[in-house]
């Protein structure tokens, strides 16, 4: 149900989804909310797609989204 809402609430805005990734995590990292491999990943698809902007279903942390933003030198949008 909250994916379905962030679909929605992401078209409405007027993007596009490219690509969906999911990680289940015992714990948020502090810094970048999710593991260094899901961070590889993400930043390589998010080059390789050459998206604008990467939306998390989350509440991140003010340093969390920071710290997203500075990795992947994009604009991260959360829930």
């Amino acid at each position: 149900e909250s994916l379905a809402e962030m679909r929605e609430l992401i078209d409405t805005a007027g993007l596009q989804i490219v690509e969906e990734l999911t990680q289940r995590l015992q714990e948020p990292n502090p810094k970048t909310y999710i593991g260094s491999g899901k961070l590889a990943e993400v930043l390589e698809l998010a080059i390789q797609t050459k998206v604008s902007t990467v939306v998390f279903d989350a509440e991140l942390a003010p340093a969390q989204q920071k710290g997203l933003e500075n990795a992947f030198n994009k604009q991260v949008v959360q829930n």
